[in-house]
């Protein structure tokens, strides 16, 4: 997953069912400012649609993606 952060600061990056359930934390901690990659190990999960959400201060995104 590669991310775009305008400002570093204190972020959290979680994976979610479409369900709404929270699957795991990604990550937590800080995240500099500008593009930062990070892996994330799929091979658990089974088909289907998921969601990655990316909180920073007051910024939220969220991304949706399909594992086949």
């Amino acid at each position: 997953l590669k991310i775009n952060m305008p400002n570093r600061g204190k972020g959290e990056i979680e994976l979610f069912a479409l369900s709404g359930q929270k699957i795991r934390t990604i990550h937590s901690g800080r995240i500099k400012k500008g593009e930062s990659e990070f892996l994330i190990d799929l091979s658990n999960l089974e088909t289907g649609m998921y969601l990655i959400v990316v909180y920073s201060g007051e910024l939220k995104e969220t991304i949706r993606f399909s594992k086949i």
